[in-house]
C-alpha cells in the first residue's frame, strides 16, 4: 500500500483532501504545508508502530573473515538482533558490540528487528502485509493533530488507532 493512499486518506478525514491534491496532483502552494504535515505525521506513526507494536523483521546472509557483522551493511536499520545463524539453521552464538555483531568466521544469517527509513508521498508503507490500510489512517490523524495543538481531535483518532492495533496484536 503506498504512502500516497493513506495520506490521501487522512486528508480527506480531515477535510483538506481537495488542497492536498491540488499541491500532489498540480504543484499548487496552499497545500503543501498540510501535505508534508500529514507525510510527517505518517513517518512518526510507522516507526512507533514498528517499534512499539508490530516489529518489522528482516533477515540477510553475510560472509566475514574475522566473524564480525557491522552494522553498516544492514539492508535498514537495526534496533535488536533477534538471532544469528550458520548456514545449516541453527542458532549461533555470538556478542554485540557498539559497531559489529561478533560471531563466528563464515557465512552467517542475521534475523533483526528493524525500524523503517523515512518515506515519501510514492514509497510503499513496509507494513502492507500485516496492516489495514484504516490503522495506518487513525494512527497517522492522531499524530498530525497532536502536532497541531488539537489535543482533543488527537485524542478520538489515537483512541480509534489504539483500539485498531489492539485487535490486530491479539
Amino acid at each position: 500500500m503506498e504512502v500516497i493512499d493513506i495520506i490521501r486518506s487522512a486528508a480527506w478525514y480531515a477535510g483538506a483532501l481537495q488542497q492536498v491534491d491540488e499541491y500532489l496532483e498540480e504543484n499548487e502552494e496552499e497545500g503543501m504545508q498540510t501535505a508534508q504535515d500529514l507525510l510527517r505525521a505518517f513517518n512518526v506513526m510507522e516507526k512507533q508502530l514498528a517499534l512499539e507494536y508490530l516489529p518489522l523483521v528482516e533477515k540477510e546472509e553475510f560472509e566475514t573473515e574475522e566473524g564480525e557483522i557491522y552494522f553498516d551493511e544492514f539492508s535498514y536499520p537495526a534496533v535488536r538482533i533477534i538471532n544469528v545463524y550458520n548456514e545449516q539453521g541453527e542458532k549461533q552464538a555470538f556478542t554485540l558490540k557498539a559497531w559489529c555483531i561478533q560471531t563466528k568466521p563464515g557465512r552467517s544469517f542475521v534475523e533483526y528487528a528493524y525500524t523503517p527509513y523515512e518515506k515519501d508521498f510514492y514509497d510503499t508503507t513496509e507494513h502492507y502485509l500485516h496492516v489495514a490500510q484504516p490503522l495506518l489512517v487513525f494512527g497517522t490523524l492522531a499524530e498530525y493533530y497532536l502536532a497541531r495543538g488539537e489535543f482533543q481531535e488527537a485524542a478520538i483518532w489515537d483512541k480509534k488507532w489504539k483500539d485498531s492495533v489492539e485487535y490486530l496484536c491479539h
